[in-house]
């Protein structure tokens, strides 16, 4: 009972379903599951969310065909932070 009380404690992250906009991207562009916030690629200036690193793999890869994608889908892209931070995102561009 101890420890279901520990598991219950646990901080509570952002979660990919609470995006910030009503367009904001909610699945992966290649997966097209929902995106993991732990994971992007930032590229001119925007961020790209994925839901798993296969598909971080391919997105750094070709990260313009992803931005153009979503765009088109009518996605608004998250503004990338000025300042890198700590994390498995990746700066593109």
């Amino acid at each position: 009972m101890l420890l279901l009380g520990c598991a219950l404690a646990l901080p509570v992250e952002t979660r990919a379903d609470e995006p910030r906009s009503p367009n904001a991207q909610k699945l992966c562009p290649v997966m097209n599951e929902p995106i993991n916030p732990n994971l992007y690629v930032d590229f001119e200036g925007k961020r790209i969310y994925v839901s798993c690193t296969h598909s971080l793999d391919i997105v750094k890869a070709n990260p313009k065909k992803f931005v153009r994608q979503l765009e088109a889908e009518g996605i608004t892209l998250e503004p990338a932070p000025k300042e890198e931070k700590k994390g498995r995102g990746s700066s593109g561009g």
